[in-house]
């Protein structure tokens, strides 16, 4: 897993870490292959006896100790592969969120996929049963088209 900080500090100059995975291509995805491979990407040892709980568990602690290190409450995650995510595995999201605002601490979770192939994921999010992922992840919705003329392109190299 990348851990970086923002290159914008809080308030009070403190840096926030950022985390990012990409969500693997299981043929069983599950609650605990995707706790597992939060695990693993964050480099915390598991054992295939641990259940999901204690799993997710490891894994909201890595968080706290991270935002502790830096100072901060609050935590970015990216997880790009987004449509490789079922709805239990939203839920997850959604719990770990309710874990680490227990403990005090603000998860912000960014969803990264590709416009082509998240038709699957916008159908079930869209459903009524699925409303309080919607409200919870989905309330924003920006579409990135890359660089389409030689003006972005000037643009962007003059960031440089």
């Amino acid at each position: 897993m990348t851990v970086q900080s923002l290159p914008n500090d809080d308030r009070h100059q403190r840096r926030v870490p950022v985390f990012m995975t990409s969500i693997d291509r299981l043929d069983q995805p599950s609650v605990k292959s995707l706790n597992w491979q939060l695990c693993a990407d964050a480099g915390i040892r598991t054992t295939q006896r641990q259940t999901s709980y204690q799993l997710s568990t490891s894994f909201a602690h890595w968080l706290i100790d991270a935002a502790h290190l830096g100072g901060v409450r609050q935590i970015v995650l990216f997880i790009d592969e987004c449509q490789r995510l079922t709805p239990h595995q939203f839920d997850a999201f959604a719990d770990l969120y309710n874990r680490l605002r227990a403990k005090d601490r603000f998860l912000l979770t960014i969803f990264v996929g590709n416009d082509q192939e998240t038709g699957r994921m916008d159908r079930f999010i869209s459903s009524d049963v699925y409303a309080h992922i919607r409200g919870r992840f989905f309330r924003e919705r920006v579409t990135f088209c890359g660089l389409r003329s030689l003006k972005e392109i000037r643009h962007c190299l003059a960031q440089y």
